[in-house]
This record gives structure tokens, sequence and C-alpha cells, in this order.
């Protein structure tokens, strides 16, 4: 049985790491990223910031990707411990992507919530939300 070692930058940590395939492949990586939290919000009023998901973290978090959808276009909010950290408004396809080369790191005990806050008078549309990372 061949042991190919490949060192690699993880694209998530900025860190090198060693990569091994016992099979003697490619020595593909897997990323360490997965999803932390995913929610939905349904009959959200208008004018009335609503968070769509809440992640809580157990210890020390990195978060890598996080995505807001919905069925009509809204204001977004990344909110740190009830501080605001980070608005966007959705585009054309109703969603908003925020991708971190340099993952955000939350703090052990601390919570991270996806608000959203639409303006569609009469409308209550329902929002998605996903928070990736690791631990």
């Amino acid at each position: 049985m061949a042991c190919n070692w490949t060192p690699i930058l993880n694209p998530f940590t900025g860190r090198l790491q060693i990569i091994g395939s016992v099979t003697g492949g490619s020595g593909a990586v897997a990323s360490p990223a997965s999803i932390l939290a995913k929610a939905v919000a349904s009959s959200v009023a208008a004018t009335v910031k609503t968070t769509v998901v809440t992640l809580s973290a157990a210890q020390d978090t990195y978060i890598t990707e996080i995505i807001g959808s919905g069925m009509e276009y809204g204001k977004w909010f990344v909110v740190v411990d009830s501080v605001d950290q980070a608005v966007r408004r959705g585009g054309s396809d109703r969603d908003v992507v925020w991708t971190f080369v340099n993952p955000l790191k939350i703090d052990s005990g601390s919570v991270l919530d996806l608000k959203v806050q639409h303006f569609v008078t009469g409308q209550t549309p329902d929002f998605e939300g996903t928070i990736m990372g690791y631990t």
C-alpha cells in the first residue's frame, strides 16, 4: 500500500497542511467548511428587522460563507452579539452571499444572527438563511 503526502495551502485557515492518500490517489482535499446553521423565517412582516437564522458559538467558530435569499428584495444584516457587522441589499435574484476569504471568527459564547428587513407593504414573504464554516 502506497502513501502519498501532498502539502497544500488551506484556503480557510491560510496555513500549510499535509494531505495524505493511502491508496496512492490524487490526495484530494475535503473542505473543512460545513453547514453550521440553516433556517427559514416565514411570513416576515414589512419594515421589521427579522432574524432568519441564528448560530450560538459553543466554541471559537470560523465563518466562511453566509447566504440569504427570499421571496422579496431585502436588506440583510450580519449581527454578532446584537451589533450590526455588515449590511447588504439583495440583488436582482433576491439573494445575498458573503464569502469570507479570511474567515470571520465568532468567539465562544457569542451569537451570530442573519437578519432581513423588507419594505413591500402588505406582503409577508418567506426568507431563508445558511451559515457555513468550521470550528
